[in-house]
């Protein structure tokens, strides 16, 4: 039975692309406590292919369109679903999202927001708009609670890249869900691909964009 008077954290993101930060907010809520904890997700700029798995987890589910590169209607929006659905906790996951959510909270006069920060800053910044980030980013920033890192180098990047205090900044490593590989078999993959059983095979998964790293994997391949 669920019990009542549960936290209630509000998880906004930027959408429901299929994308490593949004699967891994989509575990998280998955796996989270229900018995403590009453989660609404919203997004903030689009739905996506990974809108209806977050709804059939029995969860409230919004999605605030964005008619702009920022909207600032947004803002607003969200701080009114903050007030109804009377958030305690608010994280953000991924930039957009940081910006709204960080400035919704302040409306709705929400104290804990926390940052969930699952990629590198200055990762996807072009020349014209890091420095334009690195400030609206740092503005923000000072509502907010806690930033989580999902790793050391997304720490350090944090600081380096977005000036911000250190003593803010918590690292918190992704979990690994190994139930997802215990049934691979190498031998059978192999066969399905034409490929001996004695030869050695590196696999490598991500969007072909140079970010990921793929030109550098080719360059070490020989």
């Amino acid at each position: 039975m669920i019990k009542k008077n549960r936290i209630k954290i509000l998880q906004l993101v930027n959408g429901f692309a299929i994308g490593g930060a949004e699967g891994k907010l989509l575990e998280l809520v998955k796996n989270i406590n229900k018995d403590r904890f009453e989660i609404t997700v919203c997004s903030v700029g689009q739905g996506g292919p990974l809108q209806s798995e977050f709804e059939s987890l029995g969860i409230k589910v919004v999605v605030f369109p964005k008619k702009y590169a920022f909207d600032f209607s947004l803002i607003f929006k969200v701080a009114r679903l903050m007030r109804e659905e009377k958030i305690d906790i608010v994280q953000t996951t991924l930039l957009y999202a940081d910006l709204i959510g960080a400035l919704a909270a302040k409306l709705a006069k929400i104290p804990i927001v926390i940052s969930w920060e699952t990629v590198s800053h200055g990762s996807f910044d072009t020349l014209r708009t890091k420095y334009r980030h690195k400030i609206a980013y740092r503005a923000v920033m000072s509502f907010v609670r806690k930033i989580v890192a999902v790793s050391e180098e997304t720490r350090v990047s944090i600081i380096k890249n977005r000036n911000i205090n250190p003593g803010k900044i918590v690292t918190i490593p992704y979990g690994v869900d190994l139930t997802k590989y215990q049934d691979v078999n190498g031998s059978n993959k192999r066969k399905e691909l034409g490929l001996s059983n004695d030869s050695p095979v590196i696999g490598v998964v991500a969007r072909l964009e140079e970010v990921k790293g793929h030109r550098v994997f080719i360059e070490a391949v020989p």
